[in-house]
């Protein structure tokens, strides 16, 4: 398995489970009111299980399975894969860190 897969396989299996904490919270607070502040961080789930884990599954698999070539084991540069894998956790990281922001000035 190629690096750039292994490390979007990785880091998608820990944003799953950000992702499950994140819903297990928001599941708790429906039946302890006092805790309903958590609710706002209903699109920080949501974000971190569409990009950080489902996508970013589905591209690591992705990008292990589908260029299989016969003749030439030639996938192109790996260190660009390896920028598109840090860029796409940064981005992840900013929006989360942007709607926690969100949450604190309010």
């Amino acid at each position: 398995m190629p690096t750039p897969s292994r490390w979007m396989i990785k880091a998608s299996m820990l944003y799953m489970l950000i992702g499950f904490v994140i819903g297990a919270m928001i599941l708790i607070s429906k039946v302890y009111p006092e805790y309903s502040s958590v609710w706002n961080l209903l699109a920080v789930h949501i974000e971190v299980g569409i990009f950080g884990w489902i996508i970013q599954l589905t591209m690591g698999t992705a990008y292990w399975i589908l260029p299989r070539y016969l003749k030439t084991k030639s996938r192109g540069n790996p260190k660009l894969a390896l920028a598109m894998v840090g860029m796409l956790n940064l981005g992840i990281l900013i929006n989360i860190a942007s709607y926690v922001s969100i949450l604190h000035s309010s």
